[in-house]
């Protein structure tokens, strides 16, 4: 994908959109697959635990600026701590267009840890009695690290493209 970009002269944001929705589609396959398969699994809509407000990048904040209907998302309160300013009623009011990092949230995350050069499996507490080792081991835990790299590469040529800075925006700045 990276190499079709290098092949035109100049991207548009529809080019840039459909290589977000790749991998986007990509993350909401495995999330699928694995909430289908441990039917148990507590991260899925109407769970809120982890909401909390957090940034996200140019690519994706723009992305899902353009998705969301106008004046559909009502927020209770600008003050809310550090909840997420799109929940409602403890659920989210993007769900359909929720950002990548809340896709994955619960999911069993492969992780390289830099210092030991090894990888590394997170996963939410709620859901780690679901899989032991061994489970885990024989269905693929998601690739994380592969994502974010994809992800920032699309993100960074996106800011060249666009002349806008390369810095993560409040995902609260999709409401104004």
């Amino acid at each position: 994908m990276i190499s079709m970009i290098f092949r035109q002269t100049s991207p548009t944001d529809e080019d840039y959109f459909k290589f977000y929705e790749e991998i986007r589609d990509q993350t909401l396959k495995f999330y699928s697959e694995f909430a289908k398969k441990y039917i148990n699994f507590m991260c899925k809509k109407g769970c809120s635990e982890c909401c909390e407000s957090f940034s996200i990048l140019p690519l994706e904040y723009y992305y899902i600026k353009q998705k969301l209907p106008k004046n559909s998302i009502t927020i209770q309160s600008l003050s809310m701590g550090n909840s997420c300013l799109f929940l409602k009623n403890n659920e989210c009011q993007i769900y359909e267009f929720r950002p990548i990092m809340c896709i994955t949230q619960g999911l069993p995350l492969l992780v390289r840890d830099e210092s030991s050069n090894s990888k590394n499996i997170f996963i939410c507490k709620k859901n780690e009695n679901l899989i032991s080792d061994k489970k885990i081991k024989s269905y693929k835990a998601f690739e994380y690290d592969t994502m974010i790299a994809k992800l920032t590469v699309y993100n960074y040529l996106f800011c060249i493209s666009y002349d806008i800075p390369d810095e993560r925006i409040d995902i609260g700045q999709l409401i104004l």
